[in-house]
């Protein structure tokens, strides 16, 4: 176990990385950064609650944690880095306000059953959530722009998706191999270019496109090669 007292205020990169019999760190109540690999491959961490002055958490700061099932971002962390909990344990998330950006598989392959995102988020990162097989539920919010490719793709348990008016950037590689997937529902217009249109097409889905009535670039019976329906 560690104790960091409130006086230090960063987590040099792999600072405890591969620490495997760390079981439980309590850390600064001043601490504002957790560098690279800080906590990397420590398998037996099972908890880690981050302190509300923290800014910035880094690049794979907790991959690898498999025993780590809960974490808190405060509102001070505006960009949860790559990887940061790549193939953790994680099996749900409680966000603040202020979280903007997730990236490039920050909880890819972890346990996540639920996801319902803070306001603030603005983008959500290529293979984000990616093979994370547990997935039942996704809340996405009203101000959320982009869903990069691959974000929520493998064999999730996920069967229905609402995706926001705001969302102005996605396109089907965000549910590659989303076998499960029935319906994918959009609150606002037809975003553009949603078709994938490379050399290979990459696990199409058989998924329901609905769409509201009054929404413009949908069109009916099919769209973009999917069955299409007014909700």
């Amino acid at each position: 176990s560690v104790e960091i007292p409130d006086s230090v205020t960063s987590i040099a990169d792999s600072a405890f990385e591969g620490c495997i019999s760390l079981a439980r760190v309590s850390l600064s109540q001043g601490l504002k950064s957790i560098g690279v690999s800080a906590f990397k491959d420590c398998i037996k961490l099972t908890a880690v609650k981050l302190p509300k002055n923290l800014t910035h958490i880094g690049r794979k700061a907790f991959m690898n944690c498999t025993l780590l099932k809960h974490i808190n971002i405060p509102k001070g962390v505006a960009e949860i880095d790559d990887y940061a909990f790549y193939y953790a344990g994680i099996e749900t998330i409680s966000w603040e306000e202020g979280v903007e950006i997730i990236g490039l598989y920050a909880f890819a392959f972890t346990n996540i059953q639920t996801i319902t995102l803070p306001k603030s988020i603005k983008e959500i990162s290529s293979n984000a959530f990616s093979n994370c097989i547990n997935l039942e539920a996704i809340t996405l919010n009203e101000g959320l722009t982009t869903i990069g490719n691959y974000s929520f793709s493998g064999e999730a348990k996920l069967t229905e998706i609402v995706i926001s008016a705001s969302v102005t950037q996605i396109n089907e590689l965000a549910f590659s191999e989303c076998t499960n997937l029935q319906a994918v529902k959009f609150e606002g217009n037809a975003p553009e270019e949603y078709q994938y249109e490379g050399p290979i097409h990459i696990a199409r889905g058989a998924y329901t496109v609905y769409y509201h009535e009054q929404a413009t670039g949908f069109s009916f019976p099919e769209w973009c090669g999917y069955p299409t329906e007014v909700w």
